[in-house]
């Protein structure tokens, strides 16, 4: 006869500890490298919609364009030099995973914007850029309020693509950094 299965609860919380375990063990260098990377593939992001418009693609389609050849090049970096993993069958959830950030983000942005972050800095500005920000202050709220959540969206996204996207090559690097730590 078939043991029990352990509640529901208690199983969330033991994967929850066994990924904060592995994020620990090799996390630190593997986070560092995902930054870097980030960087590398928002030059190549940006640079493909550079591109796209110089070409004469119309805006929507060349920032389609960009984010499509974007995500792939973020899936092969971000898996071969972050998480040593770029294996096609993880393509689906690396979408899921930036999807999950996007919706995540977007909603932060909109509430944190909504409060108009643009009111705290203009006595920190020069008097013409404080005459800008008041005159522009959608835009300036828009902008500051992704500028400050940028790190906390990058944390969110590298915890969802380790904990649900390479938690397999996590748990390996992790393991490795353990034993090449004693």
């Amino acid at each position: 006869m078939r043991a029990p299965s352990p509640p529901l609860t208690e199983l969330a919380r033991a994967r929850a500890q066994r990924f904060l375990r592995d994020v620990k063990d090799g996390g630190a260098r593997r986070f560092l490298r995902f930054v870097v990377v980030g960087g590398l593939n928002t030059g190549f992001g940006y640079a493909c919609y550079a591109l796209l418009l110089w070409f004469g693609l119309p805006l929507e389609a060349s920032l389609l364009g960009a984010t499509v050849l974007g995500l792939f090049f973020n899936f092969l970096t971000t898996g071969r030099l972050v998480f040593e993993d770029a294996r096609g069958s993880l393509l689906p959830r690396f979408i899921a995973a930036y999807l999950g950030s996007w919706a995540i983000g977007s909603v932060a942005v909109r509430a944190l914007s909504s409060v108009g972050p643009a009111k705290w800095f203009v006595s920190f500005v020069p008097d013409a850029l404080a005459a800008h920000m008041t005159t522009n202050a959608k835009f300036w709220n828009d902008f500051l309020a992704g500028l400050l959540l940028l790190p906390l969206s990058a944390t969110l996204t590298y915890l969802l693509l380790a904990g649900l996207v390479y938690r397999t090559a996590a748990r390996k690097q992790g393991s490795k950094a353990s034993t090449d730590n004693r």
